[in-house]
């Protein structure tokens, strides 16, 4: 990597930890922050797909890729527009899609077997006890 794509991913990654931080802006609660331009992408007429083909270019083709997947994020300001993204993102891949379940307790009837802690992570037992 060059001297100054590490500037850049430097400088983003200060921007973007202000932002989180509540540093940038001005006012309570809602704040308006200046996006610098180069950040900025120029809508048509599907802002969703604007995003998510500047993000994922060529998803269709390297959607399987985990590097390709882990090398990119967009980040939405509420659940509801992450869903939102994720559902379009979904819809527009080619290929069958797969639901998977999970949880965040453990079962109860596990908690009559002896040696329980040597079965579930830590994490697990706090989660299933809270």
């Amino acid at each position: 990597m060059s001297e100054i794509q590490e500037s850049s991913i430097q400088d983003f990654s200060e921007w973007i930890l202000k932002i989180g931080n509540g540093d940038l802006g001005e006012g309570d609660g809602d704040n308006n922050i200046t996006i610098p331009h180069d950040l900025i992408i120029q809508p048509t007429q599907n802002p969703l797909e604007d995003i998510i083909n500047n993000t994922y270019p060529d998803l269709n083709a390297q959607y399987m890729d985990a590097s390709y997947i882990q090398e990119r994020a967009i980040l939405g300001p509420a659940n509801e527009v992450v869903e939102e993204l994720n559902d379009y993102i979904i819809s527009s891949i080619n290929g069958v899609e797969h639901e998977y379940l999970s949880s965040d307790s453990i079962c109860k009837v596990s908690l009559n077997v002896a040696d329980q802690d040597i079965l579930y992570p830590i994490e697990h037992e706090y989660l299933s006890r809270t």
